[in-house]
């Protein structure tokens, strides 16, 4: 997969949002990075009102953790946000960093709601350790039947 590529299963669709991450990356910059939320909904018809954010380790040992933060961007305003409010606001594990659930396995999900409204998506890892760490980051959604 690759980042924005849509995989169809059973009743639920997979949406990558970053591919096998190994260093962190910036805050999003500019009005292309990221996924695009609207031919998202072109692709897979109505956004669910609820959706999980999955980090899992697709590569790496000793000790692996990760930090992420998901950003939104809304074209009338032009700019990106973090997603939530406070001083963790688009933290994924409420700001903490996200650690191993075995041996060399992070396997990470939580809700995300309401983003149908905005018309990026990102996600930054805002740190990631172990060795030749590895992290892709996919939104689950189940199909919407209108």
């Amino acid at each position: 997969m690759a980042l924005g590529d849509i995989t169809a299963r059973g009743n639920l669709y997979q949406v990558e949002l970053l591919a096998s991450a190994t260093a962190t990356n910036s805050a999003p910059s500019g009005a292309a990075a990221g996924i695009d939320v609207q031919d998202l909904e072109s692709e897979i018809g109505a956004i669910p009102g609820v959706a999980s954010v999955w980090v899992v380790s697709t590569a790496g040992s000793g000790t692996m953790t990760v930090g992420c933060r998901l950003w939104g961007f809304h074209n009338a305003t032009g700019e990106w946000a973090p997603l939530g409010k406070g001083s963790t606001a688009g933290q994924l594990n409420d700001g903490n960093v996200i650690a191993e659930v075995s041996a060399d396995q992070i396997t990470h999900n939580e809700p995300l709601s309401d983003f149908a409204h905005l018309d990026r998506l990102y996600c930054e890892i805002e740190s990631i350790a172990g060795t030749a760490t590895a992290v892709t980051v996919f939104l689950t959604m189940a199909k919407v039947s209108v």
